[in-house]
């Protein structure tokens, strides 16, 4: 009789604790709302947010990795025979370097290599001094846009990203009519 009545125990013993655990664990999930794991939701009255929490994930030692959400970023790869390759997309960082150099090398270039990144808040230019492997590059925002050009219009941009090619390609001393734009890619679009 008393085997029988440690065993009940035991039982009950391990239901309480499996209950405690995914009581705590419930309680955790609801603290996160609809944040992402290790953030809580903060705010009231029609705004909200998502705040880290503190010490999230213990203090093994080790550092917590950063979640970074992807955003449209652009690569460009260039070969060293002029020729360049371009990823873009809402992608993560790794992905679009491979596509980058693999865009390059498939358009006939030579020892690709990352040339240069932009994302979201930049307009990227590429220009090439017709008939040879010169290339040049631009990678401008609004700001730097409303420095030059006091009122924003449609397409500033574009056109600080060509002027600054064309002024780069110029300096090496070819003429303007050689300085030709290859590529050019504006995020944002709703930004000039």
């Amino acid at each position: 009789m008393m085997k029988h009545y440690r065993q009940q125990n035991i039982h009950f013993f391990i239901a309480l604790i499996c209950l405690s655990v995914l009581s705590i664990i419930s309680s955790v999930a609801k603290a996160e709302g609809n944040c992402s794991p290790g953030y809580y939701p903060v705010g009231g009255q029609g705004v909200q947010g998502c705040a880290p929490i503190p010490n999230y994930g213990g203090g093994g030692g080790y550092a917590q990795p950063s979640y970074r959400s992807p955003t449209t970023e652009g690569y460009v790869a260039a070969g060293t025979n002029g020729v360049i390759g371009v990823a873009t997309a809402k992608i993560f960082r790794g992905k679009l370097e491979e596509k980058a150099l693999q865009d390059c090398e498939k358009k006939g270039g030579t020892g690709c290599q990352i040339w240069f990144t932009y994302d979201d808040n930049h307009c990227a230019t590429v220009g090439q001094a017709e008939g040879t492997n010169r290339l040049y590059r631009a990678r401008t925002t609004a700001g730097e846009v409303k420095d030059v050009i006091p009122v924003l219009v449609p397409g500033s941009r574009k056109a600080l990203g060509r002027k600054k090619v064309v002024d780069a390609c110029r300096a090496d001393g070819f003429p303007e009519s050689q300085c030709k734009i290859i590529y050019q890619d504006c995020r944002r679009l709703n930004l000039p």
